[in-house]
């Protein structure tokens, strides 16, 4: 996994070092379960958080997160955009990331 990582509602938000040939940001959403191998989770869902370089927030899939979790991530990286867009690109640069607060996460690190 990328070195962004947001823990949200048993959800696990990344990016990934292939991420940076892609030419809109987004995150992966990991499930965490106790069945995970390695704590990685499995990738459920791909949110689009611009388009054109402006906000636009797009689920590309959704395999299994309930709606009611999925708005709230999406509230979550709308009222945080900026931050978690520079943080995308910090982490994509191979630079460290800082800390996201917000009442719905608390930032791991790899």
């Amino acid at each position: 996994m990328g070195n962004i990582a947001l823990l949200i509602l048993g959800y696990l938000i990344a990016t990934l070092p292939e991420d940076i040939r892609d030419n809109r940001l987004h995150v992966h959403i990991y499930r965490i379960t106790k069945r995970s191998k390695k704590g990685k989770g499995d990738c459920v869902c791909k949110i689009w958080i611009e388009k054109n370089g402006e906000k636009d927030f797009e689920v590309a899939y959704n395999r299994g997160i309930k709606s009611q979790d999925l708005n709230e991530i999406i509230l979550f990286l709308d009222r945080n955009y900026q931050t978690v867009k520079n943080e995308i690109k910090k982490s994509l640069s191979g630079q460290k990331t800082t800390l996201i607060q917000d009442e719905l996460c608390v930032k791991i690190r790899k």
